[in-house]
């Protein structure tokens, strides 16, 4: 199945190139991460889907996001605390076609939480976390509450970075308010769900 133009395809393919230096996820994550938006019910009648992604990089993973999100006309919300990054993601949104669709934002997670009313209202059907490893763990605790039940948590590098996921991956896991599983894809994620 063809998701992407072959424009947006290229696009895509010179990204990777570069995924080292941007630490973008592999491809395979970028096309579990489209699924797992396009089978949380966009166009099944549950309305527009709304995203929030920690880390936005270059945009690699955010284009993914936003593209199964058109279906639903859903929203996603991207924070990045890094100035040409955040920059550089405007550009592959724009260059992807996706803008209208993304709503970035410039700043610290969580700091910069109130001050953006769209993240401060919640409602969100599914988070991805790929930031700093160590701070994972706060970044939960604050997402956690602006989660909708059933909403997906899906968190990357949990094999690649294991040392520094151990305490958020204990965490989460006598956590009760959610279940889920490490998936080994990429550099590994865990996946679940906000019960």
């Amino acid at each position: 199945m063809q998701i992407f133009s072959e424009k947006v395809n290229r696009l895509l393919t010179d990204m990777e190139g570069s995924s080292d230096e941007y630490w973008n996820v592999p491809r395979e994550v970028g096309q579990l991460l489209y699924f797992l938006v396009r089978s949380s019910g966009a166009g099944g009648g549950r309305g527009a889907l709304k995203v929030l992604e920690i880390g936005t990089s270059n945009g690699y993973s955010g284009i993914w996001l936003a593209e199964a999100l058109r279906v639903s006309s859903g929203r996603l919300v991207t924070v990045e605390s890094h100035s040409g990054r955040y920059e550089m993601a405007a550009r592959n949104f724009s260059l992807a076609g996706v803008s209208d669709v993304v709503r970035q934002v410039a700043g610290h997670v969580p700091e910069i939480f109130p001050s953006v009313p769209e993240i401060m209202e919640g409602g969100f059907d599914m988070v991805f976390m790929d930031a700093t490893k160590g701070q994972h763990g706060e970044y939960y605790r604050v997402i956690f509450d602006l989660l909708k039940p059933g909403a997906l948590v899906v968190v990357d590098n949990v094999l690649s970075h294991a040392e520094q996921m151990h305490d958020f991956l204990e965490m989460i896991s006598r956590d009760e308010r959610v279940v889920g599983e490490v998936v080994r894809v990429g550099d590994g994620l865990w996946v679940g769900v906000k019960l």
